[in-house]
């Protein structure tokens, strides 16, 4: 397996450079110092042997290897902050701490009866409740800062296992589904 010469450090520097445009401002918000942050975007654009950026009137611009390059490290950053979050979800189960987002329009009757989940040990779990929109629930999921999560439409995620709960025939029909993680022990 290779070993990446790249650190995080290094891709989160260069892609705040990327979104700022200027060293201050992206010292600023990683919490560092503008020197730090130029000898981390100085040394990847030494490692990949290419100028990431080029210094115009409008601030830090990338270069063509520099805009391929903030694509895969927004990528990789991304990724490995997902599986932060997901091994934080983990250690919070085992801990007994459930977390279940659920559409703010969901009915609150409905709500109650969804969340009567049947566990062997029920003592063992506490349940905290996310409101938020559909989306935002299955986002959560899905980052793993939910568990579980109630909506009224189905969505169309990949890493979601989505179960219909119910079909109403109110004054607007409306399906309500509960996802889970694909790999979820729920």
């Amino acid at each position: 397996m290779r070993v990446p010469r790249l650190t995080m450090d290094m891709l989160a520097a260069v892609i705040a450079v990327a979104r700022k445009k200027a060293i201050p401002a992206a010292a600023e918000e990683l919490a560092l110092t503008a020197s730090a942050v130029h000898k981390r975007v100085r040394n990847t654009s030494k490692l990949l042997g290419t100028p990431l950026f080029t210094v115009t009137g409008d601030g830090m611009v990338l270069t063509e290897a520099g805009t391929l390059f903030v694509r895969d490290a927004e990528r990789a950053v991304e990724q490995a902050l997902l599986a932060e979050d997901r091994i934080t979800a983990l250690l919070q189960i085992e801990g007994g701490r459930l977390l279940v987002g659920h559409s703010t329009y969901l009915p609150p009757r409905f709500l109650i009866n969804m969340l009567k989940l049947r566990f062997d040990d029920r003592s063992r779990y506490r349940i905290e409740h996310i409101p938020g929109l559909t989306a935002d629930i299955a986002k959560r999921v899905v980052e793993g800062t939910a568990h579980a999560g109630f909506g009224e439409l189905p969505v169309d995620e990949a890493e979601l296992i989505s179960h219909l709960l119910s079909f109403s025939l109110d004054f607007i029909s409306t399906q309500r589904y509960c996802c889970v993680d694909d790999a979820s022990r729920l």
